[in-house]
C-alpha cells in the first residue's frame, strides 16, 4: 500500500528545503501529496487560490481579496496586491514558521488576461517571496503551480521562459 504524504510529510519538508522559489506541479501529484488539502499544519500556513477563479486580472484581484481579506480599500492592481499581501504575511510571522501559497488549475490562472498580467503576477510573486527572505523575516515562502495533465499551463510556461527561480516535479 501507498503511503500518503501529507502537510507535514517529507514532501513538503524537500519543497522547503529547495532553493527554487516557485514550483511547477502536475495536479494530480499535488491531489497525491496532499497539497490540496484546505488545512494547514505543521506550523505551515497554506492558502489555495483556484486558477479556475481567476482567469482575469479582475477575478485574480476579487479572488484574493476575498481569500486574504483585505482591507476595503484594496485598490486591485498589482502594486496594492502586493502591499497587501506582505501585509497579511507579515501579520502570520507570529504563527507560522512557514507559508505555501498553491495555485490549483494554473492551467487556467490568467488565461484570458494579458501577458502583461501574467508577467505582473510572476514579479509581485517574486517580490513577496523576496521580502519575506529578508533576515528580519523568519517565515520562508513556496509558491506551487498545479497544472491538469502533461501539459504545461501558461503561467508555467512563462516561469520556464523568463528563467525564474522554479523547479518542475
Amino acid at each position: 500500500m501507498e503511503k500518503k504524504i501529507t502537510m507535514t510529510g517529507q514532501f513538503l519538508n524537500d519543497i522547503f528545503k529547495d532553493e527554487a522559489d516557485l514550483f511547477l506541479i502536475d495536479q494530480r501529484k499535488a491531489e497525491k501529496e496532499g497539497l490540496l488539502e484546505e488545512d494547514s499544519g505543521n506550523k505551515c500556513k497554506k492558502v489555495s487560490i483556484d486558477g479556475k477563479s481567476s482567469r482575469t486580472m479582475v477575478s485574480f484581484m476579487e479572488e484574493v481579496y476575498n481569500k486574504f481579506l483585505f482591507p476595503s480599500f484594496f485598490g486591485r492592481n498589482w502594486s496594492a496586491f502586493v502591499d497587501s499581501y506582505k501585509e497579511t504575511l507579515w501579520e502570520d510571522e507570529d504563527n507560522f514558521e512557514r507559508y505555501l501559497l498553491v495555485f490549483k488549475n494554473a492551467d487556467e490562472l490568467l488565461l484570458d488576461a494579458s501577458e502583461e498580467d501574467v508577467s505582473a503576477l510572476l514579479e509581485s510573486l517574486e517580490d513577496i517571496v523576496e521580502a519575506l527572505a529578508d533576515p528580519e523575516s523568519i517565515m520562508p515562502m513556496k509558491i506551487i503551480f498545479c497544472q491538469n495533465g502533461s501539459t504545461t499551463s501558461r503561467v508555467g510556461k512563462s516561469i520556464l521562459k523568463e528563467g525564474r527561480n522554479s523547479k518542475q516535479i
